[in-house]
């Protein structure tokens, strides 16, 4: 129930000298949902957002206030939660995840002593 009544989603992740952001499932999972988010530039973030969100610098407080301020406006958030759910659908999707898994196994295999129970 929450999805529908967000208009954008945030994570200003900081890494730090031991951490650095390994897992973007609450941003998948706002994606999937259609709503715009906004990111750092830390760990699998951008990967995951690509060109279908905004993505600003760890730490930069005014280069996050400029995103939100950007994320505003509603024909701007708008086409960036349809590209949200786009980009989720087609990347991140069971059936994309097994069609890239599909395919990686059929390449393994093309290869020379690609063979299951081969040695390379």
């Amino acid at each position: 129930d929450l999805w529908p009544r967000l208009d954008v989603l945030v994570v200003p992740s900081r890494p730090t000298t031991r951490w650095n952001e390994p897992n973007g499932t609450t941003l998948l999972e706002a994606m999937a949902n259609e709503v715009a988010v906004i990111g750092s530039d830390t760990g699998v973030i951008p990967e995951l957002i690509g060109d279908a969100g905004i993505v600003t610098p760890s730490g930069e407080a005014e280069a996050l206030a400029g995103a939100l301020a950007r994320a505003l406006d509603p024909s701007e958030r708008t086409g960036l939660a349809r590209a949200a759910r786009a980009r989720a659908l087609k990347l991140f999707s069971d059936d994309a995840i097994a069609e890239r898994t599909l395919r990686f196994w059929q390449e393994m295999l093309e290869k020379p002593g690609g063979t299951p129970g081969s040695k390379r």
